[in-house]
């Protein structure tokens, strides 16, 4: 069986969901205390005012779809546009 099928039907292989109910509040609080409000999952060698400039950038190429085969022409188009 897949792992998604063990965790989405445990009941069908005799287990059963032992998964906790975690309030969603609180640990957004507890990500805002130890972030002091920064986003924990931004890149950390870039400033947040260069990672906006990047992400409009990104929105004017309108990109459908970003996959292996295109990432490369898209990064050397932004890269263009963020030091022209």
């Amino acid at each position: 069986m897949s792992r998604n099928e063990a965790y989405s039907l445990p009941h069908k292989w005799g287990g059963r969901q032992c998964l906790l109910e975690v309030d969603l509040d609180v640990v957004r609080e507890m990500k805002d205390f130890f972030s002091n409000g920064e986003d924990l999952f931004r890149f950390p060698l870039v400033s947040a005012e260069f990672e906006r400039h990047a992400e409009e950038i990104y929105e004017t190429l309108h990109i459908q779809d970003l996959s292996l085969s295109n990432v490369c022409n898209i990064f050397s188009t932004m890269l263009t546009r963020l030091f022209p």
